[in-house]
């Protein structure tokens, strides 16, 4: 049994993909405090802000987790296009 099996088993997620493909343009979500978001980077870039302010910069693959519905954006690079 690998390491997070019993994580998953304790607390069931439940996934709604909701897009797939190239971010052309800037994403914002809203914190509404009841679910959260993963957002898997597979190649590009791009800016992660939360409040306003930048947190990440993201140049490589990725995983970004946003707990608990919190407000963020993801903002491309239209350089890396």
């Amino acid at each position: 049994m690998d390491r997070l099996t019993p994580f998953f088993e304790r607390f069931p997620a439940r996934m709604d993909a909701f897009f797939s493909g190239s971010l052309r343009s800037r994403y914002d979500a809203a914190e509404d405090g009841a679910r959260g978001e993963i957002h898997c980077i597979r190649s590009g870039k791009l800016d992660v802000l939360a409040h306003g302010r930048l947190v990440a910069r993201i140049d490589e693959p990725a995983v970004v987790f946003s707990p608990r519905g919190r407000a963020h954006a993801l903002v491309p690079d239209p350089v890396a296009e």
